[in-house]
């Protein structure tokens, strides 16, 4: 994932645990530590206090209006150095961070693990996929576009998907 890279590329510690007290915790593995930057996703917990650190903030969950988790996540991106999203569409709906320090960097395909050779047929075959077929693999959630992707397979019917759920069979 993009955060196992990040850890390897610029040789960064990884800081995880339950999102109710991760802010708290990263604050405190920072206490006399060096100046450095923080990485740190927009989504699910509260801003990190400290101000020594320059935070980049990781726009990747779209939290829609009327989310509960969207304020404290917009006052995350609102405090950040910088926004990074990860496409032009995501940061469009959050209209909040309009003048804000905001870059988009699309999000990677590593061709070595979504195209094996031979992968596609094999699993065509296994699974009775036909070809052409459209691929969507995410969660059963609104933050993850499934409610988009219900509303695309309705306007095409004559498109075979093939719909992939980390959180349900």
């Amino acid at each position: 994932t993009l955060w196992t890279r990040l850890v390897e590329w610029f040789e960064a510690e990884f800081i995880g645990g339950d999102f109710s007290g991760l802010a708290a915790k990263v604050s405190s593995a920072l206490t006399g530590e060096p100046l450095g930057v923080v990485l740190r996703n927009a989504s699910y917990f509260p801003r990190i206090d400290a101000p020594q650190f320059p935070q980049v903030v990781i726009l990747q969950d779209i939290l829609p209006p009327g989310h509960p988790g969207r304020p404290q996540q917009v006052e995350v991106m609102q405090e950040a150095a910088v926004v990074v999203a990860n496409s032009n569409w995501t940061l469009a709906q959050y209209p909040e961070l309009a003048g804000l320090n905001t870059v988009v960097i699309p999000l990677p395909v590593d061709r070595s693990i979504f195209y094996p050779t031979g992968f596609r047929e094999a699993s065509q075959k296994k699974w009775g996929i036909r070809p052409g077929s459209i691929l969507w693999v995410g969660a059963g959630t609104e933050v993850k576009g499934y409610d988009i992707l219900h509303r695309l397979i309705g306007s095409m019917a004559t498109a075979n998907f093939v719909v992939v759920r980390k959180d349900r069979p």
